[in-house]
């Protein structure tokens, strides 16, 4: 089971005072998630620059490894990259038009 990992080296708040913040109850109920919350965990993947597959707040990381797929996309203006979503749905919201293809890669 995945638990929030403190990934800075300074003091950080007890993970405790994060309970309620909304990522942290997206990561409580991260396998049953409907489509508007996986295109906020999606948006917040690609708006950090820490990780790709986890999502920073307050020094702490929560970890989506365990329902996010692996996916080549081919974009309008940018070629081909490499992105962890939940689904292809969430790629396409957060993308708009500028997606040419999405390719599933399983593993």
């Amino acid at each position: 089971m995945l638990t929030p990992y403190k990934f800075v080296k300074w003091d950080v708040p007890p993970l405790e005072t994060l309970i309620g913040d909304y990522i942290s109850s997206l990561f409580e109920k991260r396998h049953n998630l409907n489509q508007s919350e996986k295109d906020v965990v999606f948006r917040e993947l690609q708006n950090n620059s820490y990780s790709r597959r986890g999502i920073p707040r307050g020094g702490w990381m929560f970890p989506f490894m365990d329902v996010l797929k692996r996916f080549l996309v081919k974009l309008k203006h940018c070629g081909w990259q490499e992105v962890y979503a939940p689904n292809k749905t969430s790629i396409r919201a957060y993308y708009r038009s500028g997606v040419l293809e999405v390719i599933e890669h399983r593993r």
